[in-house]
């Protein structure tokens, strides 16, 4: 959820001369599905606003800032285990499922450092 009127959503390491954090690539691969997307994101460092980031599909909602904290919480609350209509939730296996749902980017921001080659299939 990202609010509107104000604000960008943007990569900003090419233009500042920085490294992307290993972790934080492996994040962003996990959650930008369109190689097309993640490439121009990247490795442009364009500036998406709120409308942009929908319409690519970057975030999920936009909306006011008078409505974010109210947006947030529902989308929290959505994700409560009361809520996902599970007949036997098991919080350590939710918790191995999304592990592996994200392994990459698990695996980079717990083990990975800084000066860690690259493993990268950006």
């Amino acid at each position: 959820i990202m609010r509107t009127r104000r604000g960008y959503l943007n990569f900003p390491e090419v233009n500042l001369g920085m490294q992307l954090a290993k972790g934080f690539a492996e994040l962003a691969k996990c959650k930008i599905t369109n190689s097309a997307l993640l490439r121009e994101s990247i490795l442009t460092g364009k500036r998406y606003s709120s409308g942009d980031a929908v319409a690519v599909g970057m975030i999920d909602e936009e909306c006011a800032i008078e409505d974010l904290s109210d947006r947030a919480i529902a989308w929290a609350v959505a994700g409560f285990p009361e809520n996902l209509n599970a007949e036997y939730f098991n919080p350590d296996n939710f918790k191995k499922i999304k592990i592996e749902l994200y392994v990459d980017a698990y695996r980079a921001l717990t083990l990975g450092k800084i000066n860690t080659l690259p493993e990268s299939r950006l």
